[in-house]
């Protein structure tokens, strides 16, 4: 590549950069949220030993949600923007992370196509800016692993010193997390012990010895929670699918696309470049032996096929965004892979590709933001009287609880234990409504709880949408 080809592709990835943070920063700001940002707002809004103490119950480590709390505290906004934006943050710091590892292992161009990718592939849109750690664990993981390549290469002392603080982090951030680290590690031994070089070796035992030694206090709690959830049917109901054809699409859908609202054309647009990608990358690798872009790829694949094994035998937990944290090496496998086609056109037509289905997914965000179904259900809730009770049937109506604090919620089919938010116990019998006059029932379309006509009757039925469902809000009497 020529000098002004490098001057024109780093004027590019500059562009793709500055856009992208505009348009997360206008999602950002927005009031829109699914379930699990709600549960994030729930948990910050708790004390440290609340969290500690419902964290305990799930299948979640406090450490996430308690730097999260001290980032709400210092910059006082409005505990889902704040959530937001901390998330953006460390989507900026893992763009800048990985054109940096671009520029010194290869170009101009890959560093192009990486940016673009990471910015503009769906499920980099989405992620960017949802309130959760999921951006948090991409910069951890993706510096980890970072490190632990950089130390292959060339020991140093503050190398495995980064490389274990890196790593305590990122074990501490998310059970699958701790998953990906062990991975990680598992890899650099081996690869040490075939390759002889047993100081590093030695070396990556000695760093695993003392993250192992900070992750033991939770590891005991994690078997402990992994021992309540197993077999708990009545709480996952049908959120887990078995492994099938349909579930393959649903993780493939939350990988490339939108679970919720799944858009084929884009699922099978990203697998065709991943897959074109990897032709040329067969070729690439035999001809440099450059393993670096590959190894995103194979620890995806194994902690995809650990997360399966988990799910299956002990506790089903697995969600496809569980492998978001890698996705900076799934791009940059991808980069690497097309910028090496002769035909320069191809490239330009993926990168046309990426920033339109982009745009789809931020056009999609936006629609949610435009949803009239918050403000039918509060219109509606205008009518809550201090006895009336709010019934919600499942988890993803929990996020309703936050629109109206000073009401008091009954979830059907969770575990008080679990849920974050203050104003919610979980639904376990007719008795607890014995006193209650009027009842709000929140439901999902076509979803009835129990037998509820035995004890109330209804007086009033409207339907709305939020988020991507399809909602019903019936008030009962009592007969």
């Amino acid at each position: 590549m020529n000098e002004r080809e490098e001057r024109c592709y780093k004027k590019a990835s500059v562009i793709v950069f500055i856009i992208a943070n505009i348009l997360y920063l206008i999602m950002a700001v927005g009031s829109n949220f699914n379930y699990d940002e709600a549960y994030t707002v729930g948990m910050i809004e708790r004390t440290f030993g609340e969290i500690i103490d419902i964290t305990s119950h799930d299948v979640h480590t406090p450490f996430y949600y308690f730097i999260l709390k001290l980032f709400h505290m210092t910059l006082g906004m409005e505990q889902l923007i704040s959530s937001k934006i901390f998330s953006w943050i460390f989507m900026v710091g893992y763009l800048l992370l990985g054109a940096y590892i671009c520029r010194r292992h290869y170009d101009r161009r890959v560093e192009f196509f990486w940016m673009l990718f990471s910015c503009f592939m769906p499920a980099m849109m989405i992620q960017a800016t949802n309130a959760r750690m999921y951006t948090f664990a991409l910069f951890e993981i993706t510096l980890a692993a970072y490190l632990a390549y950089l130390l292959f290469q060339e020991e140093s002392r503050w190398k495995w010193i980064l490389f274990t603080i890196s790593s305590i982090l990122s074990v501490y951030t998310h059970t699958f997390t701790m998953i990906t680290m062990v991975v990680i590690y598992a890899l650099f031994i081996v690869t040490g012990f075939v390759r002889k070089r047993y100081k590093k070796v030695v070396h990556a035992f000695a760093s695993g010895i003392i993250v192992s030694c900070f992750y033991l206090p939770w590891l005991l709690i994690l078997w402990r929670q992994f021992s309540r959830w197993a077999g708990w049917e009545s709480g996952w109901g049908n959120t887990i699918e078995e492994l099938s054809l349909r579930s393959l699409y649903s993780y493939l859908a939350e990988w490339f696309s939108s679970l919720e609202n799944p858009q084929p054309l884009v699922i099978l647009s990203s697998i065709l470049i991943l897959l074109v990608a990897a032709f040329y990358m067969i070729k690439y690798v035999r001809q440099t032996k450059d393993w670096l872009p590959c190894l995103g790829v194979v620890v995806a694949a194994i902690v995809f096929v650990l997360a399966m094994l988990v799910s299956l035998l002990i506790v089903p937990c697995f969600l496809g965004r569980y492998v978001f944290p890698l996705f900076g090496g799934l791009w940059l496998f991808a980069a690497v892979g097309i910028t090496r086609m002769s035909r320069k056109w191809v490239p330009m037509l993926v990168a046309a590709m990426v920033v339109v289905m982009g745009g789809f997914a931020f056009v999609e965000e936006m629609r949610l933001e435009d949803s009239e179904g918050v403000d039918i259900y509060r219109e509606c809730m205008q009518e809550y009287e201090e006895d009336d009770i709010i019934m919600a049937d499942s988890y993803y109506l929990m996020m309703m609880s936050l629109y109206d604090k000073n009401a008091e919620y009954m979830i059907y089919g969770f575990k008080s234990e679990v849920l974050p938010f203050g104003n919610c116990e979980a639904f376990t019998s007719w008795e607890q409504l014995e006193d209650v006059g009027t009842v709000w029932y929140l439901s999902l379309k076509d979803f009835r709880i129990g037998n509820i006509d035995e004890y109330y009757e209804c007086e009033y039925r409207k339907e709305f949408s939020y988020s991507y469902y399809d909602i019903v809000l019936e008030k009962y009497n009592k007969k």
